[in-house]
């Protein structure tokens, strides 16, 4: 059953339209409208679709230099309003792309530009859009080795400039990532590398930012087991320019990161700079914080030259309620913050609580720890009315082995 209401087209060019093998069990189109749709040479060699429906499709200028599938393939995929006014591709490749079920109800494009997006996997067991909203999203090189979703849900996802040079992903892999509200007003990344991100289970409720910046954020092999929020809440999560010049990591590993509620009614940082940030091996079996809540957690300059960790290892971290009226830092600056092994078996605060702390200038040149070892620290209640500092410096501050 192939079904057109109106069907417009006021020029249709093909160069090279190929298929070997197209198959429609239902396709529905109430108005599919084209003001310019040119291909150059758009190859299928297997295009799928049990059912294909579109209530309204729109495009004013769907340009392509090269489309290429070998196999794309849809259960069902359906849209009530997809909307392109310039969406541009330079060469969109497709090894094989899978949908079983693939549902928009408003996905809304501006401007759409890729000059390289290439897949050679990318998988969706179900990939879910309420309303999915880009003003510009520009890719200059898209890169996907394998890109996997089991379960892909977005209530809300809006992008008002969603900017990538180089975004590059050789295995980005999702068992269920869900988003009810995700904002990003701009998201920018001049090359954003991931060899291997890893989620088994990543849930964000609502997840906002004014402006994230990032020139190059470098991820080797990111692991994560099982990172769950119940509810990651930011009331005002804002980032006047958080800029990232190389953060690094080699191995990032969660077995189990759990949050039932961290809470920020405003995280502030006007800068947070780091030059170089470095985890070699940054392993968290399970880090546990019932409720972190931040009432203003404040960052006027943030300096990092180099944060080093060569194994950072939490056993158990957790937090009860460990509060902060009004945590306030000047200027806290880290020349080389380095740490071979810092360890905690269990670190436990049931109670931590500062109305304000306050640093003007916390300097470390060298603050190094061989082996800081807590078998078991433990606060009932650690309480600061106000604890200030106008400089607290460290050249040399040195353990060999601290053990409490």
């Amino acid at each position: 059953m192939l079904h057109f209401e109106m069907l417009h087209f006021e020029m249709l060019h093909f160069e090279i339209l190929h298929f070997e093998m197209l198959h429609f069990e239902m396709l529905h189109f109430e108005i599919l409208l084209f003001e310019i749709l040119l291909f150059e040479m758009l190859h299928f060699e297997m295009l799928h679709f049990e059912i294909l429906h579109f209530e309204m499709l729109h495009f004013e200028m769907l340009y392509f230099e090269m489309l290429h599938f070998e196999i794309l393939h849809f259960e069902i995929f359906h849209f009530e309003m997809l909307h392109f006014e310039m969406l541009h591709f330079e060469m969109l490749y497709f090894e094989m792309l899978h949908f079983e079920m693939l549902h928009f109800e408003m996905l809304h494009f501006e401007m759409l530009h890729f000059e390289m997006l290439h897949f050679e996997m990318l998988h969706f067991e179900m990939l879910h859009f309420e309303m999915l909203h880009f003003e510009m999203l520009h890719f200059e090189m898209l890169h996907f080795e394998m890109l996997h979703f089991e379960m892909l849900h977005f209530e809300m996802l809006h992008f008002e400039m969603l900017h990538f040079e180089m975004l590059h992903i050789e295995m980005l892999h999702f068992e269920m990532l869900h988003f009810e509200k995700l904002h990003f007003e701009i998201l920018h990344f001049e090359m954003l590398h991931i060899e291997i991100l890893h989620f088994e289970m990543l849930h964000i409720e609502m997840l906002h930012f004014e402006m994230l910046h990032f020139e190059m954020l470098h991820f080797e092999m990111p692991h994560f087991g099982m990172l769950h929020f119940e509810m990651l809440h930011f009331e005002m999560l804002h980032f006047e320019m958080l800029h990232f010049e190389m953060l690094h990591f080699e191995m990032l590993h969660f077995e189990m990161l759990h949050f039932e509620m961290l809470h920020f009614e405003m995280l502030h940082f006007e800068m947070l700079h780091f030059e170089m940030l470095h985890f070699e091996k940054l392993h968290f079996e399970m880090l546990h914080i019932e409720m972190l809540h931040f009432e203003i957690l404040h960052f006027e300059m943030l300096h990092i030259e180099m944060l080093h960790f060569e194994i950072l290892h939490f056993e158990m971290l957790h937090f009860e309620m460990p509060h902060f009226g009004m945590l306030h830092f000047e200027m806290l600056h880290f020349e080389m913050l380095h740490f071979e092994m810092l360890h905690f078996e269990m670190l436990h605060f049931e109670m931590l609580h500062f109305e304000m702390l306050h640093f003007e200038m916390l300097h470390f040149k060298m603050l190094h720890f061989e082996m800081l070892h807590f078998e078991m620290l433990h606060f009932e209640m650690l309480h600061f009315e106000m604890l200030h500092f106008e400089i607290l410096h460290f050249e040399i501050l040195h353990f060999e082995i601290l053990l409490i």
